[in-house]
């Protein structure tokens, strides 16, 4: 089911480019229905025929990044590079449309965000498109892997630094996305000092004092959970800290 939804996301994001197949019409349509072994071996005997078909060769990457086989797309589109400059705009555009989808698959994110970074290494001041779309695939990917979801937040910051005054970003850069409970205290301290009144700060007040609690620090853990059940009683955060100041 993965992998079919997987093939369907593809087919919506990268572009289709039509008119341009010339002799393989079927090919794209193919690849929409996620047959993708048809598909190469069409592909494949075209290039046989025709070595110098650009388009048979973009398809053909089109394919491996579908399969996963991002080595072997990466080599075909070096392919199309070499064979007409003028499709090397359009192959940047695989690498960022494939990058969008995989990205979001906690495997497989690190070659997405691979490939993004490609597009913006070509599209140089262009790429900064990419921010929005990093910002959200971060925070997506804070539930499964949030070491990766910090590394994809910090190149959406890197590209867009206006994201550090953007309350919601922050909590998930500098608090929700830290693996280490030192490091969330910092990152909590920071949060807190750019946002005094925002309206996370229960949320992070009440992480802070777990994260002081897994350093046996029960002291500033219970300052924390204290100062919640103070000033935020009737909030989510508030009434857990209740809770956990029982034990």
């Amino acid at each position: 089911m993965v992998y079919i939804l997987f093939i369907i996301l593809v087919a919506g994001v990268l572009p289709a480019y039509a008119g341009e197949t010339g002799d393989l019409p079927d090919v794209n349509d193919l690849i929409k229905k996620g047959k993708l072994a048809e598909a190469s071996t069409l592909l494949r005997k075209e290039i046989d025929a025709h070595p110098e078909n650009v388009e048979a060769y973009r398809l053909l990457g089109r394919v491996y990044l579908m399969e996963g086989d991002e080595v072997k797309a990466s080599s075909v589109f070096d392919k199309v590079i070499s064979i007409d400059k003028g499709f090397e705009d359009k192959v940047s555009s695989e690498y960022y449309g494939a990058g969008l989808i995989l990205i979001k698959d906690p495997k497989k994110s690190n070659i997405g965000l691979h490939f993004i970074n490609k597009y913006i290494r070509e599209k140089g001041d262009k790429g900064q498109e990419a921010a929005s779309p990093l910002y959200a695939a971060g925070v997506e990917m804070l539930g499964a892997n949030r070491f990766m979801a910090h590394v994809i937040l910090d190149r959406a910051l890197v590209l867009n630094p206006s994201y550090e005054k953007d309350e919601d970003f922050y909590l998930a850069y500098s608090v929700k996305s830290i693996q280490k409970s030192a490091d969330l205290v910092e990152g909590g301290k920071d949060f807190l000092t750019r946002f005094p009144e925002g309206r996370h700060v229960p949320e992070v007040l009440y992480l802070m004092g777990e994260a002081y609690r897994d350093l046996r620090n029960s002291p500033e853990a219970r300052a924390y959970f204290q100062r919640l059940v103070k000033e935020f009683p009737e909030t989510e955060w508030g009434k857990k800290a209740v809770t956990d100041l029982k034990f």
